[in-house]
């Protein structure tokens, strides 16, 4: 699978990379061709007889007909992609549009050229061959360079027609311009070559990192891990949110591991944490830790959406109803059933990376969390199963546009640390 997704995610990184050269490649075109048909209607359009023979229409009509194809092709690509047979059209182009642009040298000998073995204008194609490295295929920048060499000898076939002479330097002109065109080759299959392993890299380390946040999203919570990511480090400095705790115990599982086999015990309390935890992520709340049987979590730790308290006293509703219909289950198979306690408080905790000697934990202490934790362990002296704190059924009702989960008053319990009893509720009928 991993290999799978190794090839799926370099081939995007590589289509991505070769979509937005030939996205620039193409606007090029467009920029230096409408450049060159504007010099041309301003030198050759407008004269009075300009239009004396095919020549004007032919020039101006095939720069128009590359600027067309060149807005067709841009919008081929957003639809389909950098497709080999687009990118080897779209590098055909490229020439096309040289010779086009060279067109009025060749073709106005009175004009008074000399040749274009004595004009800078052919250098033009070097532009064409290198700009094909944009591809990030080395295959385009050979196919470039043959292209431009037969773009070349036609040109110079119309000059030779023409009966344009060089001069006395025109073997070592050519000679100047072949290893112009050979250089330009070499340096195109060369910057290709290593953008598409650059490209190749970018891939292979978006897997690695995709990979690396799946593996690390079993031992730590995903939400830490894309807030690490994005973050480049978690600060040890605290900070104060006011987040929502909910802690879930499994009751009597001491006794469960009395006279059974270890992976009876495992699989028994993962097919419980299993149905707590899917609750919980559902609700987008962070598991923050596993004491023993017992689970730790946190709305609003990582990134606050003003309705922790909501999504906490859903997630105490969801796990009750979870549970009976996984104890009837359990029930079925003759097996005992697996009962808890939930404890809920809202407030202010102090969040941040703390530990020491290397390990460290992104947790939030304080007395929401002492709270919490009491008031699950409340629930072993209560009928109730659930217990949550007036301050979080209050900032629920506050904050909740949604119809919550029904609760009633509990009798007021005492708190190991507070002096006097608590007002708390429950869940209805539970």
């Amino acid at each position: 699978m991993k290999d799978r997704n190794e090839i799926t995610a370099v081939s995007d990184a590589i289509r991505k990379a070769a979509a937005r050269g030939e996205h620039l490649a193409g606007w090029i075109r467009i920029v230096i061709v409408t450049l060159a048909l504007m010099q041309f209607l301003w030198f050759h359009g407008f004269k009075e007889d300009a239009f004396e023979g095919p020549r004007v229409p032919l020039v101006t009509g095939s720069l128009v007909v590359i600027l067309v194809l060149s807005t067709i092709l841009l919008k081929r690509l957003s639809r389909v992609g950098p497709t080999r047979s687009l990118l080897t059209l779209s590098v055909a182009i490229d020439c096309i549009a040289v010779v086009s642009v060279l067109w009025p040298t060749a073709m106005w000998p009175e004009a008074g050229y000399d040749g274009l073995l004595n004009l800078p204008n052919l250098s033009f194609f070097v532009v064409a061959i290198f700009v094909s490295a944009f591809r990030l295929d080395p295959r385009l920048t050979v196919a470039s360079f043959v292209f431009s060499g037969v773009g070349i000898v036609y040109l110079l076939y119309l000059d030779h027609r023409a009966g344009l002479e060089w001069g006395s330097r025109a073997e070592q002109e050519l000679v100047v311009l072949i290893i112009l065109l050979v250089g330009s080759a070499l340096l195109a299959f060369a910057a290709a070559f290593r953008s598409l392993e650059l490209a190749r890299d970018a891939g292979k380390a978006a897997v690695e990192q995709a990979h690396a946040r799946r593996q690390l999203g079993v031992y730590v919570p995903e939400e830490v891990v894309e807030l690490a990511l994005q973050t480049g480090a978690l600060g040890l400095d605290g900070e104060q949110k006011s987040v929502a705790v909910l802690f879930v115990d499994l009751r009597n599982f001491t006794e469960m591991c009395v006279d059974r086999q270890a992976d009876e015990v495992v699989e028994d309390l993962n097919a419980w944490l299993h149905e707590v935890v899917e609750v919980i992520q559902e609700e987008k709340g962070t598991v923050d830790k596993y004491i023993g049987d017992c689970v730790m979590a946190v709305f609003g730790m990582v990134e606050e959406e003003g309705n922790e308290a909501s999504r906490a006293l859903r997630s105490a509703a969801r796990i009750a109803a979870r549970m009976k219909t996984f104890n009837a289950q359990r029930d079925a198979r003759n097996e005992d059933p697996m009962r808890y306690g939930v404890g809920l408080h809202y407030g202010l905790g102090i969040v941040g990376s703390m530990g020491g000697a290397g390990r460290l934990q992104y947790t939030v202490i304080g007395d929401v969390v002492n709270r919490a934790s009491r008031l699950e362990e409340a629930t072993k002296h209560s009928e109730a199963s659930v217990l949550l704190s007036q301050e979080l059924y209050q900032r629920a009702v506050a904050e909740s546009g949604e119809e919550l989960p029904a609760v009633e008053a509990h009798a007021p319990v005492r708190l190991k640390g507070i002096p006097e009893p608590v007002e708390v509720m429950t869940l209805s009928g539970r």
